[in-house]
């Protein structure tokens, strides 16, 4: 495992030691004993439950990108700034208080809609209109990486269950949701019968 995982991929290493801390062997020999057992792969041990099923929600990808900067823009309206502020602000008292550096490279801090407000959080002293553009830059951001957030899922899916031969995946569905007003028609109806099949 030590060869496949970055030197600086904090949160995998972290995770392999913890695998060895609780079951006492590497955690890449109960990988391969996993891609070992019937119906294991290259991805890892077989399907947990056999007679499983995958609907799959697609949206045309025009349709899907408005949603994402849409909610995007609904999550500012809610107090998404705020709610960083207010955290940041604490975080910051806390680590203070421990007289420790400040640590942007791990936990909540990695996670999209944190990182992006990184500059605008951390700005002192400067004018409201340096602020407002800094904040905007955040936003813009944020919609940018919540995009390519969905196409990463869209390629893990396509890998993980489409393209994988070498092992039984679950019959996958695919429902199309680009339309809400045709949910019942498009999404609703198709999987109660697949989910009789």
């Amino acid at each position: 495992m030590a060869k496949q995982i970055h030197p600086n991929d904090r949160r995998k290493i972290i995770r392999s030691l913890q695998v060895y801390e609780q079951h006492g062997r590497t955690h890449s020999e109960i990988l391969s004993d996993q891609k070992r057992l019937v119906g294991g792969s290259v991805l890892g041990g077989p399907l947990r439950f056999a007679k499983s099923c995958m609907l799959w929600l697609q949206c045309e990808p025009t349709v899907l990108k408005l949603r994402l900067e849409q909610r995007v823009d609904d999550m500012m309206r809610r107090g998404l700034v705020k709610e960083l502020e207010d955290f940041h602000r604490r975080y910051n008292q806390q680590r203070i208080s421990d007289k420790s550096e400040a640590d942007y490279t791990r936990g909540i801090f990695q996670s999209i809609g944190f990182k992006e407000f990184h500059s605008y959080l951390t700005v002192q002293d400067q004018s409201k209109e340096i602020a407002d553009k800094m904040l905007q830059e955040g936003v813009d951001r944020l919609k940018l990486v919540t995009v390519r957030y969905a196409k990463m899922q869209l390629k893990w899916i396509k890998n993980r269950f489409l393209k994988c031969p070498d092992r039984p995946v679950p019959k996958v569905f695919a429902l199309d949701a680009t339309d809400p007003e045709e949910w019942d028609r498009n999404v609703t109806e198709p999987a109660d019968r697949k989910s009789v099949v």
